[in-house]
């Protein structure tokens, strides 16, 4: 049995990127269509943490910014996310995409080993993670050939 939602349908222009449509493009971006305090955003109930979506567009560009310029991220590079649920999540991954990047996630269950194997796969050129897999994200980028340079903490 199929399940339609309630809502109407979002139409996701073909010729737009995520990034344009999402945060740029006036006719389509729900961002731009709406006002500022009818959007949501991200809200992390442990920590209390929110992003609203303006947010999430200002830190995603000045991640994206600094992956261009201090890191030399290029298009179609991948940059894995090592991560549990986090606010932060979603600013790397639309930075990782604002620049034409890959995203590849990985479970914050899996050891070193794993890891090591998902990077190899996914080809990931940087690691983005959170504190609680650090010991892993560290041992697995060595392993995969990641420089420390390149593994950034999600916080």
């Amino acid at each position: 049995m199929v399940f339609k939602s309630l809502q109407s349908d979002i139409f996701v222009p073909k010729h737009l990127t995520t990034w344009q449509w999402l945060f740029e493009d006036p006719t389509y971006s729900p961002i731009a269509r709406f006002p500022e305090s009818e959007l949501g955003g991200y809200h992390n109930a442990v920590t209390k943490e929110e992003l609203n979506w303006r947010e999430v567009k200002e830190a995603a560009t000045y991640v994206s910014t600094a992956l261009v310029k201090r890191y030399g991220i290029k298009e179609q590079d991948t940059v894995a996310l090592f991560s549990q649920n986090t606010i932060w999540y979603p600013v790397a991954m639309h930075a990782t995409t604002r620049v034409g990047g890959k995203v590849s996630g990985a479970s914050p269950a899996y050891n070193v080993e794993e890891m090591t194997y998902a990077l190899q796969k996914g080809e990931a050129k940087f690691l983005m993670t959170h504190p609680n897999s650090m010991d892993v994200a560290i041992a697995a980028a060595k392993a995969a050939g990641i420089p420390k340079e390149r593994i950034f903490l999600l916080e």
